[in-house]
């Protein structure tokens, strides 16, 4: 249930902090480390502040948010217990605790706590959410209409309680007002999934295939691993006799509900061993592979919260900062790899990682010794042999360049990008023919790496071969999702050919 309630946006309530100089410093300081994920330190930080004065609630509040974001239920019960036996009556306090009683199946205990809340502050929107999706659990849909009404007369901006509203008026054939409602929610957000999935579940329910595809689509667009969305939209291209695509998207569905079956069996596992390393990690895996980035980050952070020295850990969570840009919080988490297991086998990833950060900062030296380091621990690592190859390129050393390449093609054949690499050298040294085999390769290794369609294209022109580099320029353009300069050099290229 709280899954289900931090998927619509419901969060846990933030509580506010007592004017106190030395207090508000530390409160700072937690909330600044948890905002930037540094969830050890925002621990120490709330910490302190109760040991300053244990008869702080908002700290209390504070750290029971912090351990319920890190998969902690019961020290973060506890911790909410503690801050309601100094006020019995605090609304946030109450919220946030019924969330966790709710998420643990305890719905009598959840909603108990929010209707206390809710006499106790009647207007406060996140109680009135969360009471809603606990009536409509038990099918008391006026209460829950009656919530929502005066969740949204307290706050006209919220979208949760329009969706919530909307599945309610479209489950009870109110179609014209779960539309107004429906669509007003995708214009206050635009790019919330679930509002357009909701609208397209009306569309589906007044017999509208195409207004519902069109909405399905506009969910994966925003979510493409969108469980829910695959399913859907499977339902509504079969209404419109679109079998094989229906089918296609059937199977997609059925690929991403094994990761959402995987994770609903190992948070049951989890609940009873909240510790556990391997649960974790493979916790963050299946969310990664549904494309849900914020829970695998808080895994990850559980577990060195508990053990910063966890060295999967690390190297994971330093290639998602990596994939999501964060190049220093990377750095630092493969440099805390490398410190604490410079013999690992395994911390060769960690060097790579370094030694490629050095390298795309310029700093050619470092990044050098880093991909030494990576090959004395594995010494058939093609990703180093290749970018080492990148490096050396840098330094004028073709020679050198070529021989990492094919050591890179030695250890993994079918690597696309070593392949692309190599061929590019060759293109520099107009050995066109090899060249041209080089990303023919890559094209065979990965149908995927679009560059090399790009580079194929650069070459026919070179060689004054204008259908086929107007065919290499149209496959690069027809699938290449990336960098927008490309695509529109590409067009530029396929149009003075034209």
């Amino acid at each position: 249930m709280l899954a289900a309630l931090l998927g619509l946006g419901l969060a846990l309530a933030a509580c506010g902090p007592a004017p106190n100089p030395e207090r508000d410093r530390l409160m700072a300081l937690g909330n600044d480390s948890a905002a930037h994920a540094r969830y050890a330190e925002a621990q120490s930080a709330y910490e302190q502040a109760l040991a300053a004065d244990p008869s702080w609630l908002s700290a209390y509040c504070a750290l029971g948010n912090l351990l319920a974001q890190l998969g902690q239920p019961t020290k973060a019960i506890e911790r909410y217990q503690q801050a309601l036996a100094l006020d019995p009556d605090d609304a946030e306090v109450l919220h946030n605790l019924a969330l966790l009683w709710a998420d643990q199946g305890q719905y009598p205990e959840a909603l108990a706590l929010l209707e206390k809340a809710r006499d106790h502050q009647p207007k406060y929107p996140p109680v009135l959410q969360s009471l809603a999706l606990l009536y409509a659990k038990e099918s008391r849909y006026p209460e829950a209409e009656t919530a929502l009404k005066q969740a949204l007369a307290a706050d006209t901006s919220l979208v949760e309680a329009r969706l919530q509203l909307g599945q309610i008026c479209t489950r009870q054939g109110r179609y014209p007002e779960a539309e107004e409602l429906l669509s007003r929610a995708t214009q206050l957000d635009p790019r919330a999934p679930e509002a357009w999935r909701y609208l397209g579940l009306l569309y589906l329910e007044q017999g509208r295939p195409q207004e519902a595809l069109a909405a399905f689509q506009q969910v994966l667009q925003l979510a493409p691993d969108h469980v829910e969305g695959h399913f859907n939209l499977s339902t509504a291209l079969s209404v419109l006799g679109r079998e094989a695509e229906a089918r296609q998207a059937m199977k997609d569905f059925e690929a991403l509900s094994d990761h959402a079956a995987q994770i609903a069996q190992l948070r049951r596992t989890l609940d009873s061993a909240p510790e556990d390393v391997h649960t974790r990690l493979a916790l963050a895996h299946h969310y990664l592979q549904l494309g849900q980035i914020e829970p695998a980050l808080r895994h990850y952070h559980a577990i060195l919260a508990g053990n910063p020295d966890q060295l999967e850990t690390l190297i994971k969570l330093g290639n998602l900062y990596l994939k999501k840009n964060q190049k220093h919080e990377a750095d630092s988490l493969f440099a805390l790899a490398v410190a604490r297991h410079p013999a690992d086998p395994r911390t060769a990833q960690a060097y790579f990682a370094l030694g490629y950060l050095r390298l795309n900062a310029g700093q050619l030296d470092p990044a050098k010794q880093a991909f030494d380091q990576a090959l004395k621990l594995q010494p058939d690592y093609a990703e180093v042999w290749n970018n080492l190859g990148n490096l050396h390129i840098l330094q004028g050393d073709q020679a050198a360049a070529e021989q990492d390449f094919r050591r890179a093609l030695q250890a993994a054949p079918q690597l696309a990008e070593a392949h692309y690499n190599l061929g590019g050298l060759y293109l520099r040294q107009h050995k066109l023919q090899q060249a041209e085999d080089q990303y023919r390769q890559a094209l065979a290794a990965d149908s995927t790496y679009l560059r090399a369609h790009f580079a194929l294209g650069s070459l026919y022109e070179e060689r004054g071969q204008q259908a086929e580099a107007r065919r290499a320029y149209r496959a690069f353009l027809d699938g290449w999702k990336g960098d927008p300069g490309l695509a529109k050099a590409a067009q530029q290229r396929l149009d003075a050919l034209r």
